[in-house]
């Protein structure tokens, strides 16, 4: 993955760094592990540290694109380092998105020591960027230093309509145009800097101007990887449903590389309480070949708490992931026992006949099988005539989606 820096001092390759693209995957991947704690009482908690193009663009003085000038040799990174000084990089502007300073102007740009500023988050001579300033005293510093700039692509691939009248419209129209470019690691940039910037991983609805390019992106035909699957996750969140039957055969089948686009969407399902979502989830969580998109259904249809998701919570109890079955048995009490987490409209009998049902996570890895074994004859006994209607109504969705 491109934004990964090597410095150079007599053949010797110093200080490999990790790069942007780098930096959010782990950010997925923690964000992810801690949703697990759903299981576990806790609430999902935010992760701190995600670009946010809007709060970024509102906080700076100046935003625009253009490309560094300075080169960043090690000599001088290690002697800022050693002395604790700044470091000077100059940037030639070429677009003001924001801000009062002059096309083709050249700025200069103060970053902290070495020590406290990662090499890559700076301008490198003739990068091409979108970068967010603060002004400093006749010069410029970082707004924010872990995201002091946005690689982009320098074509014009793409012709906009109508006005751009804002610069947090501008900065993710720059990104638009780079999805465009011909040139595969900008493009694959641009999608990240979306998905993080503006979709909050998959927490966020995207502003409306950007539906229309969401909706080509989301054609079975685009070319960026992960990006289909974060168009598809975009629209989610926006409510664009009729894409619904798209984003439920996106996620059924594994991947055969690894796909950001399926953990946005997974998070995005796991945040969407919507009643006309809950055909799309029942199916998923029996039939999606990936875990992580079950285990994100299954949480949902947990907070929705609709009866009719009875019968699949049965089915997946067999699930092959212990965290799936376990949120499952979880979802199957709090609709048996009309529970809420502020302990309203529970029926006492029901906690008290259910409550040795729900074991915590330890005591689940110790002894899974008792506890399933209670809830299927529970299930064998009761619960398949308590919802016989809903069983029928699966059967037959089922059948449909067989003879499809």
């Amino acid at each position: 993955m491109e934004d990964t820096k090597t410095h150079n001092t007599g053949g010797a390759m110093k200080m490999c760094k990790i790069g942007h693209v780098t930096k959010v995957i782990l950010l997925l991947l923690t964000t992810f592990f801690i949703s697990l704690f759903f299981s576990k009482g806790i609430a999902y908690a935010y992760i701190s540290g995600l670009l946010d193009i809007e709060q970024i663009t509102q906080q700076s003085d100046v935003v625009c694109t253009g490309e560094g000038m300075t080169t960043l040799d090690w000599a001088i990174l290690e002697n800022s380092h050693k002395n604790k000084t700044n470091i000077e990089v100059m940037y030639r502007v070429e677009k003001v998105l924001k801000g009062d300073v002059l096309s083709d102007a050249k700025i200069k740009i103060i970053l902290p020591p070495y020590a406290d500023m990662e090499p890559w988050d700076a301008p490198f001579k003739n990068e091409y960027c979108i970068i967010f300033l603060k002004k400093n005293n006749g010069s410029y510093v970082f707004t924010d230093i872990m995201h002091a700039k946005l690689l982009i692509s320098k074509k014009y691939n793409k012709t906009f309509n109508g006005n751009i009248d804002s610069p947090q419209k501008a900065v993710i129209l720059e990104l638009v145009n780079s999805i465009y470019d011909t040139d595969t690691q900008t493009a694959q940039k641009a999608v990240i800097y979306l998905m993080e910037g503006v979709g909050q991983m998959g927490q966020q609805a995207p502003p409306d101007y950007l539906i229309p390019y969401l909706k080509e992106f989301a054609k079975p035909t685009s070319t960026v990887s992960s990006m289909r699957g974060i168009a598809l996750g975009m629209l989610l969140t926006a409510k664009q449903y009729s894409y619904m039957d798209e984003i439920s055969e996106y996620l059924k089948d594994l991947p055969s590389e690894p796909d950001l686009g399926r953990g946005f969407i997974a998070r995005a399902l796991s945040k969407i309480r919507d009643p006309e979502m809950i055909p799309m989830l029942n199916d998923l969580l029996l039939n999606s070949k990936d875990w992580n998109v079950r285990l994100h259904v299954a949480q949902n249809l947990r907070e929705i708490r609709d009866k009719s998701s009875i019968p699949y919570f049965i089915k997946g109890l067999d699930d092959e992931n212990q965290e799936v079955r376990h949120r499952c048995m979880i979802a199957i009490y709090e609709v048996e026992t009309n529970f809420n987490r502020k302990g309203k409209n529970v029926n006492p009998n029901d906690v008290n006949k259910f409550g040795g049902y729900i074991p915590t996570v330890e005591v689940l890895e110790a002894n899974e099988t008792e506890y399933l074994n209670k809830w299927k004859k529970w299930w064998g006994e009761e619960g398949k005539i308590k919802y016989s209607k809903e069983v029928k109504a699966m059967e037959k969705q089922q059948n449909k989606e067989n003879n499809k």
